[in-house]
């Protein structure tokens, strides 16, 4: 006996795969500063952490209590339970919501308002991010060019 298996519609497939690949490029270009970063700090290990932390809240705000941990001592079944109520809902959009703008206040604060993500990580981890381009560029200047023979 065989089962079916539900399948997406293909138009809904590209939308999620379209939005992974966003959210690729701008993980990929926060492991590059991360590395970069990294390069910049290798003497105390406590030095890198605060400062990396500091630069990425900037951007990316801490998330508060309420959003880290939403089953508070609930057992599974009872957070099964409530995760379906009007309440969890209700309680989910407003969280949604207040995160949206502190995000927003946090992008504002630092003069990114209204940029595309991808361009706010470039611009705000430049310094790191043009060193590990600067370094790439000038290890192809030195290559010794290959003769045709």
């Amino acid at each position: 006996m065989s089962a079916r298996r539900s399948s997406m519609h293909p138009d809904d497939q590209r939308q999620l795969q379209d939005e992974d690949t966003e959210l690729k490029q701008q993980l990929d270009l926060m492991i590059e500063a991360y590395e970069g970063y990294l390069k910049r700090h290798t003497s105390d290990v406590r030095i890198f952490w605060d400062s990396w932390w500091q630069k990425v809240d900037e951007i990316l705000p801490e998330l508060r209590p309420k959003e880290r941990c939403r089953r508070r001592c609930l057992t599974y079944w009872d957070y099964q339970a409530y995760k379906g109520s009007a309440k969890y809902a209700q309680e989910e959009a407003q969280l949604q919501q207040d995160r949206a703008k502190v995000e927003r206040d946090a992008l504002a604060k630092k003069g990114y308002s209204g940029r595309d993500f991808i361009d706010v990580i470039r611009t705000h981890f430049a310094e790191v991010l043009d060193v590990e381009s600067s370094e790439m560029r000038s290890h192809v200047e030195f290559r010794p060019a290959l003769r045709r023979s």
